[in-house]
Order: structure tokens, then C-alpha cells, then sequence
């Protein structure tokens, strides 16, 4: 009987911690919303001018460019997930002295922000590419939204883990970035798993991030094919890391309200 007005108020608080994050992160700024953009394009600049716009295809049929988006903008999503939501608890401990604002809503507020940017990003890059006469036609667009949304949940399980150690364990603060921003260079974001040699490939391939990208791609490129992407090793990854993630913040959550 009481389920439906405590879902009323988180969703009230939810939104209010929602608008207080976007006025935080983009209404001081005088370009705004203009740097949700700046990283990733920044990155596709610097790597198009060392490799080239057109010429240097890493797999025939495949724009380069676009594949570059396709790498690039979900792992800066998972990447600033992770990272915003380390320290939500620590931002927002001022407003956990109101009862009805919990640590999870201040996660959740985070969560959907990142979303919402990076959904704003990928379609924009890609109809920008469109635009510039790159093939943008998506054999796959539910395969697409699939994998999307796996790496999304992926990454809001590991950043309810990486807040519970931000905030219960101080030494975690260095930890945990010197282990995500590596990530980069191992998840196949700028080159396709069959450009590494087949010895080296099973390393990779404990990474979940590998297994995503490749799948994504997979949906996007109607030339492309993976023979290593595994969706069921990633929704294995996925529902374990969250499940881990909210059990381990249902245990935790009176203790992070201590230390917040």
C-alpha cells in the first residue's frame, strides 16, 4: 500500500537531484552544454589526423570515422558513469540530512544525466556523419539499442561499487581512476579484435568492454562480423555486476549515510 507514494517522492527527488546536477555541470559554463561534446570530438580529431579521414580503413567497407564513433562514444559513456557516479555520495552529502534523499537517488540522478548525454551525442555524431556522406544505414538498430543499454547497466553497477569504496575507503579515490582510464587502450574502442593476434586475443577478451564493442559494431556494420563477441558473457557481466552493485549498497547504505 505504500510502494506507490514512496516511488512518487523518489521520483520527485530523483528529478530534483536531476536538474541540480545539469545546472552543476553545465549552467556555470558560458559554452553550456557545448562540452558534453568537446571530449569525444576532440578524440575523433586528434585520431583522424594521425591515421587519416578516408584513407586508412581498418576493415574494407567501413569508414573509419564512423567507426571511431561507434568505439568511442559508448566508452566515454561507461567511462563518465563510472566516475560521476564514485562520487555522488561524497557531492551530495549536504542534502542526505533530508529523510526522503537517499545515496541511490543521487546514483540515479547521475545514471540518467550521462544517458541522456550520450545518447544526445552518439545520435548527433552519427547524423553528422550521415551528413558528411558517410554509410550510416544500421542493419540492426534493436541489436543496436541492446548492447547500448547492456553497457549502460554495466557501468551503473560498477559505479555503485566504485561510490561505496570513494566513500568508505579513501585509499579508493586514486585506485579506482588509474584503473578505468587503462580501459581505453584494452577495449577494443579503436580497432577491431581480429587486428590483434590470435595468441594475445583470449586477454582481451576477460574484458567485457571487448565483447561490447565488438557486438555493437556487429549491429551497426552490415560488414562487419565478429567471431568473438559473446553476448552471453556479456549479459553474464552485466547482471552479476549490478546485482553485486545494489546488494552490496543495501548493505553498505546506513554506513555511507555515516560517512557522507
Amino acid at each position: 500500500m505504500d510502494l506507490l507514494p514512496a516511488l512518487t517522492i523518489q521520483r520527485a527527488v530523483v528529478f530534483a537531484l536531476f536538474v541540480r546536477e545539469l545546472k552543476t555541470r553545465f549552467g556555470t559554463y558560458r559554452l553550456g552544454y557545448f562540452w558534453a561534446l568537446l571530449e569525444p570530438l576532440a578524440h575523433i580529431a586528434v585520431i583522424l589526423t594521425i591515421f587519416g579521414i578516408r584513407s586508412k580503413r581498418i576493415i574494407p567497407g567501413i569508414d573509419f570515422p564512423v567507426f571511431l564513433i561507434t568505439g568511442l562514444v559508448p566508452f566515454f559513456m561507461f567511462r563518465n558513469i563510472v566516475l560521476r557516479l564514485m562520487n555522488a555520495v561524497d557531492a551530495n552529502k549536504g542534502l542526505f540530512n533530508y529523510k526522503q534523499v537517499k545515496p541511490l537517488d543521487a546514483l540515479i540522478a547521475r545514471l540518467i544525466l550521462e544517458g541522456v548525454i550520450y545518447l544526445f551525442v552518439f545520435v548527433l555524431f552519427i547524423s553528422a556523419a550521415g551528413l558528411l556522406g558517410y554509410d550510416i544505414s544500421i542493419p540492426d538498430p534493436l541489436g543496436l539499442m541492446a548492447i547500448f543499454a547492456m553497457v549502460y547497466l554495466f557501468s551503473f553497477g560498477l559505479g555503485i561499487i566504485a561510490c561505496i569504496m570513494f566513500t568508505l575507503y579513501n585509499e579508493s579515490k586514486k585506485f579506482i581512476p588509474i584503473v578505468i582510464h587503462p580501459l581505453y587502450i584494452i577495449s577494443a574502442v579503436l580497432f577491431p579484435m581480429n587486428a590483434i593476434p590470435q595468441q594475445y586475443q583470449k586477454w582481451f577478451l576477460w574484458n567485457p568492454l571487448v565483447h561490447a564493442m565488438e557486438l555493437l559494431r556487429t549491429s551497426f556494420f552490415a560488414s562487419f562480423r565478429t567471431e568473438t563477441g559473446d553476448i552471453f558473457y556479456l549479459v553474464a557481466w552485466t547482471i552479476s555486476v549490478l546485482m553485486l552493485g545494489l546488494s552490496v549498497y543495501w548493505i553498505k547504505r546506513t554506513e555511507m549515510l555515516a560517512s557522507a
